[in-house]
Parts: structure tokens; C-alpha cells; sequence
């Protein structure tokens, strides 16, 4: 990572990063896994400010307990980080809601899993409930690719028909009443060439307002962000896959 520009605007901000990584901490003094204890910063243990870019800490609530302290804090609370944290739980969100989304059943166990395969032509999509580092989703082409992924998912899955399509990731600013929509990003997850081989953490990654045209980045406003949902009664309870 080459730090260009001035990253740090005002020489009375620290900036630290955990866990950190040498690319982060090429960026300057002041960007260490830990706050040092050297550092001049009354408090390094104690940030004013802390962004989250992981899922797991959001899942876990770290942004329930900080707020709990008085700290501020960017990042969804707990009951908001479900729909990242179980793909069960958003895709049901998305049926009652009325967010458009692909078909999809769950599976409680490989019977389930395999009678909802049943119902979805190949390719297939299967991924696992959980957090998974974005290694939780398998393609499958066919039924023999398809049975293999039930023996690696293990637990809940949502089996879902295969959309074909370019991936956007769409990321907006929320503080429960205005948004600012970000600039689209997209993520090569494939391992190969191509869109070839099994999905991964992530191979690249990269923002640029061409992406999405005007008319569709409002299509996903006014469709998918901007609504006032109904929260779901229960986070498992049951909707129609359809």
C-alpha cells in the first residue's frame, strides 16, 4: 500500500489500526496494530472516534457496548448486523420486505438442502448461514459439484437460483433517517481467470462511480435503501421462497 497525498489532514489526530497490517502501518507513526505507549495521545486506549470496517466485531455488538460508553462509533448495532451476520435472516428480511432478491429455500440438514436443490435448476447457489470470510459460497454447476458442497457447508444453508450478471457492491451512510450513497465498488471473488474456479475471501477489489449508471444507482435507492421496513417478527421466522 503507497500512501498518496496527505492522509492525515491535521497533526492533532492520531489514527491506529487493529489489527493492523504492514500495509497500514507503512502509512505513518501513528498507524500500529496498538497504540503505542509511547504515543502522545492522553488516552491511546481509548480512541474519540473508531470506524469498523470487519464484520465479526459488528456481529459480536461492539458497537452496542462503545455506545453504552459514550464513545462514538460508525458501524450498525447488533440487531442491524444480522443481515450480514446470517444470510438466513437477510434473505427473509429481503421476502417480507419486498426487496427483490433471487429465489431461495433454507436447510435445516443435507435432507432439506437436497430437496430444495431439487427445486432450483444448475448452477446452483448454496452458502452457508453464517460469517464465513466470504468463503462460505460454492457455485455449484451440476448435482456432483453440488452434493461435494453439501459435505464442506456444514449446518444452516440458503440454497438460491443462480442470477446472472456483473457484481455491484452497493454501500450507503445511515443514521436511521438520511443516506449518502458511496461510490459502487466490485470484488473479484473468483480464484481464476475468468469468473473460473471456487469463490474466495476476496482477489481485488475496486470503487469507481462507472459502474452503476445515474438511472440505476437511483433504482437501488428508491427500491432497496431508502424504504421504511418493516423489521421481521422474528429472525427465524419462517417466509415463503418463491
Amino acid at each position: 500500500m503507497r500512501c498518496v497525498g496527505n492522509w492525515r489532514q491535521s497533526p492533532d489526530v492520531e489514527v491506529f489500526a487493529t489489527p493492523g497490517n504492514p500495509g497500514i502501518a507503512s502509512l505513518g507513526p501513528a498507524a500500529y496494530p496498538k497504540p503505542p505507549r509511547s504515543s502522545k495521545s492522553p488516552n491511546a486506549s481509548a480512541p474519540t472516534f473508531t470506524v469498523v470496517g470487519p464484520e465479526t466485531p459488528l456481529v459480536n455488538g461492539v458497537v452496542d457496548e462503545f455506545r453504552a460508553k459514550g464513545r462514538l462509533i460508525v458501524g450498525p448495532d447488533r440487531n442491524a448486523a444480522r443481515l450480514e451476520g446470517s444470510k438466513v435472516f437477510a434473505k427473509r428480511f429481503f421476502a417480507q420486505s419486498g426487496i427483490p432478491t433471487a429465489g431461495f429455500a433454507t436447510a435445516e440438514n443435507e435432507t432439506e438442502a437436497r430437496a430444495a436443490i431439487d427445486r432450483f435448476g444448475f448452477p446452483i447457489v448454496l452458502k452457508a448461514d453464517g460469517l464465513a470470510a466470504g468463503k462460505g459460497v460454492v457455485i455449484a454447476q451440476d448435482r456432483a459439484e453440488a452434493e461435494a458442497a453439501l459435505g464442506q457447508l456444514k449446518g444452516r444453508l440458503v440454497i438460491e437460483e443462480f442470477l446472472r450478471g456483473e457484481e455491484v457492491s452497493f454501500i450507503a451512510l445511515c443514521d436511521g433517517r438520511d443516506v449518502i450513497a458511496l461510490a459502487p465498488t466490485r470484488d473479484h471473488k473468483a480464484a481464476f481467470d475468468g469468473d473460473q474456479g471456487p469463490n474466495t475471501g476476496g482477489m481485488g477489489a475496486y470503487c469507481d462511480s462507472a459502474i452503476l449508471t445515474e438511472a440505476e444507482t437511483q433504482q437501488i435507492l428508491r427500491t432497496i435503501i431508502t424504504p421504511r421496513w418493516t423489521r421481521p417478527t422474528s429472525p427465524d421466522s419462517s417466509t415463503p421462497a418463491s
